[in-house]
């Protein structure tokens, strides 16, 4: 709230802030939480405003790096990698949902290790392909 004096009168004038009605959950061990706590004393804030004022102030001093553009080839080799990690891991994801639904059941379950190295190798090659396209853009 702030006063105006016009004339023989005096108006009050409030200055309404956007109500803050988002949160956000943040888990702390108890030193981190100490620190903050004390940090915010010692400024006179309430955790709350530390918080948000520390946040803020990050945000405002940080500027990323510029990104180097990627070619049309690295563009589609990424795109080729990406899609074949989905899948693989959309595959794991419906084997591990078939075998925890069999051993719920009591259905004894033979595995594959052949197939299981396989798809390991196939996720390996797919990762050093990641990171040979990584090296190359980055020199």
């Amino acid at each position: 709230m702030s006063t105006k004096q016009t004339g023989s009168t005096t108006e009050e004038i409030i200055l309404l802030q956007p109500k803050r009605v988002n949160n956000i959950t943040l888990r702390l061990t108890d030193d981190e939480l100490d620190t903050i706590e004390e940090q915010a004393r010692k400024l006179n804030l309430n955790r709350s405003d530390y918080l948000r004022h520390q946040a803020l102030k990050s945000v405002r001093r940080f500027k990323p790096k510029p990104l180097k553009s990627l070619d049309t080839l690295q563009y589609r080799e990424l795109a080729l990698i990406r899609k074949e990690l989905s899948c693989q891991g959309n595959n794991l994801n419906q084997i591990a949902r078939a075998l925890n639904t069999l051993l719920k059941m009591g259905v004894p379950v033979e595995i594959d290790i052949a197939r299981l190295e396989q798809i390991a190798s196939e996720s390996y090659r797919a990762t050093q392909s990641i990171l040979r396209l990584q090296k190359k853009h980055n020199n």
